[in-house]
């Protein structure tokens, strides 16, 4: 293509975690992204939640306290449909 027509792909920016090389984005909401990643101590690629923490106290469970109890009841569930929480 001649240069005026190169189409610019936007630059992804990808979260630095130590042990965790992002790959690439797999879902974006409001409230969090999952990415999917290479767990270098795993040693196998893995799906990365980040949660976007925001909401004020007084207006009910922080998305903090909310990822948290997500976190907890997924780690007790062992089911071939539901993913297993390592960290």
């Amino acid at each position: 293509f001649p240069s005026s027509e190169r189409r610019r792909v936007p630059r992804v920016t990808f979260p630095t975690i130590r042990g965790y090389r992002f790959i690439q984005g797999i879902a974006v909401s409001p409230h969090a992204e999952v990415h999917l990643a290479y767990s270098e101590e795993l040693n196998h690629n893995v799906a990365v939640k980040l949660v976007r923490l925001g909401k004020s106290a007084d207006e009910g469970p922080s998305d903090a306290d909310r990822f948290e109890r997500e976190r907890e009841l997924l780690m007790r569930i062992r089911h071939p449909g539901v993913v297993d929480i390592y960290d």
